[in-house]
């Protein structure tokens, strides 16, 4: 029966446990080892999530095992480290093999709830569950409550307190846990008591008086007496009765608890209750509970890291499904977060989310009373393993005395080996590297005599996903794929990106690296495969070319905007045709605010979905007489939000100038969001008055117009390259036809390679299209200019290259 309660945890890392509202949960048991007579230490990890978790195993029927709890320095108020009262708790016959913190606590270290020390009520019960033993290490959790009667003879008085402040009339009962002394004032009767049957709750406790005072107070208590202190009534009715030498009976009632109850500690509220689980709090933790089986013989000490990468903590919830997996019966949640501490033979075994013990108010000990004997067994570590395929996994090897105690074994004669199918094994280190395929066996330990087995799961992969999962590109930009590989329990596990085999579904469309980097050649959908070990997963890349410019909106209308301010007295938004402007009509924005510590700001909110991959926002904007900036917030296709900000100022007063906001780089909104395209366009930004001060007036008007993207843009879509001898000048040619309508054609001649470019701008001095921009060879060139979605009008078009310069007007007439 007790070999089958030690195995009980193997069965984590075989068992997927599934949550509400969450996949499937895998535990791995990394070790198991004995650290006392009925005593294992697992050591379990959730890496999915990740939980780090720490389980100390306790028989309660062994009788080398006694339970204990302890007090911060042995006095009401106080802290101290969890391991530092188990060593200070530990001696001769008495070795705390395991501690845990305890109850929450107050100012001072005061425990919120009852504690119970050997017999000694420190404090009062409060309305929360507290975990309690008799003197046969029997179990129990309840809400409790406390009577404590003193009975002389024929007088059977209520004591109104232990470990508190004396009132008028009352009788209240001090031990050493309370001070040196009781505190109180010389207006009362107090008697020192010696416990001649031990202290000890549900039972009468006999107590011989050994001294009395009147009229004096602050008694002395020695360790392991007691101070009967009344008043008033309370001092008449049985202080002024007692004699030195009498005997005086007491009784501390704890209902509904166990008969001889000696320890008791609180916590917060029941996580398991009757089998059931009952844990509600959501907020996930670092954590501490204690819980005991069905049968209440066998005790579990839980602590759950939180706070940290290797550990985000636990809901109760979640604790309580981790427990129930343990077979716990009833379970208490004790203090947490940096609280949590499990110590093991000295050691503390969890991590802090302090990053060091914190001192607490009080902790519950397993301690020991077996002698050292003999080795009698050794025991691998771990009983059973789930290891990815082509991964390592080291086993150890513990051994342990015919009482449970560790026992040291040589290294030198430690053997290991395997079932040849899941791998090999170093026979000395215990260093299992397994298969690259799926399999099922056996790690065996040889120790002298002594023999031990593992089990043993070499796991396949089980699914892997691409991101992005669907992008827009064109021919320029390079998309980088990433692959997220997990087994088959849910675990990730990395690759370098050369592993995979990539292929495409359409590879007219573009190429796909052997590092998953995709690069477009030609307009349309592909999709992107990813395939390992025989699991594969598809991404989807759709090519849009966009060339030039496209406009978004004229803004020559308010229909579908929606405009508002904050830190702004008064504003409007109207449509006025009083600016000139490639379009017909412009929007105009007045303002007024008083200057405060505060950024002012004008929205204006529409969405525009965007074609293809452009590489900036461009408005055409006019300031009358303060300098503005512009933003834009866009959404990308995971709809994570980012903002952009033009690259200048609109600082040019009186003109309608070209403002542009490069796609990169970008202020990101939500966090950690990497842009994908395509995009669109939410809302535009204002920030009035650039640098303001507090308390100024200020007020203006502003002027928007064409709202529209540019593309980056190759030569050859705009261009063609006629194959003749270098021409001996730089030259720009008039457009033909010209007027034109929609199109026209440019030629120009460049006498040396060098970067060149032919843009064409309106006559107000905005850029309207690029043309060129890219080294060129020398010689002659010609270059279609499509303007169909222009106005009529006069446009001007300008060649540089080696630093030279030629311009040229044309006329638009539809």
């Amino acid at each position: 029966m007790q070999r089958n309660r030690f195995l009980l945890l193997t069965l984590l890392t075989a068992v997927a446990v599934c949550q509400p509202g969450q996949s499937q949960i895998f535990y791995d048991t990394v070790s198991i080892r004995p650290v006392g007579p009925g005593m294992m230490h697992y050591r379990i990890v959730a890496p999915a999530l990740p939980w780090a978790i720490n389980v100390l195993q306790v028989d309660l029927t062994n009788p080398y095992v006694t339970l204990e709890t302890v007090k911060a320095n042995d006095r009401l108020v106080g802290l101290e480290w969890t391991s530092s009262m188990a060593s200070r708790k530990s001696g001769p016959g008495r070795l705390a093999v395991g501690a845990i913190n305890g109850d929450f606590y107050g100012g001072g270290g005061i425990p919120s709830n009852i504690q119970i020390s050997r017999g000694e009520i420190l404090v009062r019960p409060i309305a929360r569950p507290a975990l309690g033993f008799n003197v046969r290490n029997v179990p129990m959790i309840n809400n409790v409550t406390m009577a404590v009667t003193a009975s002389l003879r024929d007088t059977v008085a209520v004591v109104h307190g232990v470990n508190t402040t004396r009132g008028t009339n009352q009788l209240i009962l001090f031990n050493s846990y309370n001070g040196f002394t009781t505190g109180t004032n010389e207006f009362g009767t107090e008697a020192l008591l010696r416990p001649v049957t031990g202290w000890i709750a549900n039972d009468t406790i006999i107590c011989v008086v050994e001294s009395i005072q009147q009229g004096i107070g602050n008694m002395p208590i020695p360790k392991g007496r007691a101070v009967l202190s009344g008043h008033g009534t309370s001092e008449s009715s049985v202080m002024s009765r007692l004699q030195s030498g009498d005997s005086l009976k007491l009784f501390q009632r704890i209902s509904p608890g166990l008969a001889e109850l000696k320890e008791m500690i609180g916590g917060s509220e029941r996580i398991i209750h009757n089998g059931i689980n009952v844990g509600a709090w959501p907020v996930r933790h670092p954590r501490t509970a204690v819980g005991f089986s069905r049968d209440s013989s066998t005790l579990f000490l839980v602590t759950v890291d939180g706070r940290q990468p290797s550990s985000v903590g636990m809901t109760l919830t979640e604790m309580g499904e981790f427990l129930l997996r343990l077979g716990i019966y009833q379970a208490i949640n004790l203090d947490g977060g940096g609280s949590t501490t499990m110590v093991i033979r000295n050691s503390v075994m969890n991590s802090p989310s302090d990053g060091g013990e914190r001192a607490v108010s009080n902790g519950l000990l397993v301690l020991s009373s077996a002698p050292t004997g003999s080795l009698s067994a050794v025991t691998i570590s771990p009983k059973s393993t789930r290891v990815f395929r082509g991964q390592q996994r080291r086993f150890l090897a513990f051994g342990r005395d015919g009482y449970g105690n560790p026992s040291e074994i040589d290294p030198a004669f430690v053997r290991f080996s395997c079932d040849p199918q899941i791998g090999s094994i170093d026979s000395l280190s215990g260093v299992l590297t397994t298969v690259r395929s799926p399999a099922e066996g056996m790690v065996y330990l040889r120790y002298q005599s002594y023999l031990d087995s593992a089990r043993v799961v070499v796991k396949p992969l089980g699914r892997i996903l691409l991101s992005p999962t669907s992008v827009v590109t064109d021919t320029i930009r390079t998309i980088s794929y990433s692959v997220d590989s997990h087994d088959v329990d849910g675990l990730r596990q990395t690759f370098p990106p050369d592993a995979y085999e990539w292929t495409l579904t359409n590879s007219t469309v573009g190429s796909i690296s052997s590092t998953g980097a995709f690069k477009g050649a030609a307009e349309g959908t592909t999709g992107v495969v990813a395939s390992l070990d025989g699991i594969s997963d598809t991404a989807f890349v759709r090519v849009e070319i966009g060339k030039g410019y496209s406009l978004l909106d004229p803004l020559e209308s308010l229909s579908g905007w929606t405009v508002s301010a904050v830190e702004v007295d008064s504003f409007s938004v109207t449509v006025v045709n009083s600016v000139s402007t490639a379009a017909d009509s412009s929007f105009r924005i007045d303002y007024s605010f008083t200057g405060s510590p505060n950024i002012s700001y004008i929205y204006l909110d529409k969405r525009f979905p965007v074609f293809g991959v452009p590489d900036s926002v461009i408005i055409d904007a006019r300031t009358d007489q303060h300098r503005h900036r512009i933003f834009y917030v866009i959404e990308d296709d995971n709809r994570e939000q980012f903002r952009l900000f033009s690259t200048r100022l609109l600082d040019r007063v009186g003109v309608l100038d070209t403002i542009r906001a490069p796609l990169s780089p970008n202020l990101v909104i939500t966090q950690g969001a990497q842009l994908n395209f395509p995009i669109v366009i939410k809302r535009i930004e204002i920030q009035l008055v650039f640098r303001h001060q507090p308390g100024v007036r200020y007020s203006g008007t502003l002027f928007l117009n064409n709202l529209r993207v540019s593309y980056p843009q190759k030569l050859t879509t705009a261009i063609e390259f006629s194959p003749q001898s270098n021409p001996a000048s730089f030259s720009l040619s008039q457009n033909y036809p010209n007027p034109f309508n929609p199109s026209t054609v440019i030629r120009f001649s460049i006498e040396k390679d060098g970067l060149t470019t032919l843009r064409v701008y309106d006559l107000i001095g905005r850029e309207v299209t690029t043309l060129a921009n890219e080294h060129l060879r020398a010689g002659a060139y010609t270059a279609k200019f499509d303007a169909s979605h222009l106005p009529s009008g006069m446009y001007v078009y300008v060649l540089m290259s080696g630093g030279q310069r030629l311009a040229k007007k044309m006329v638009m007439l539809k």
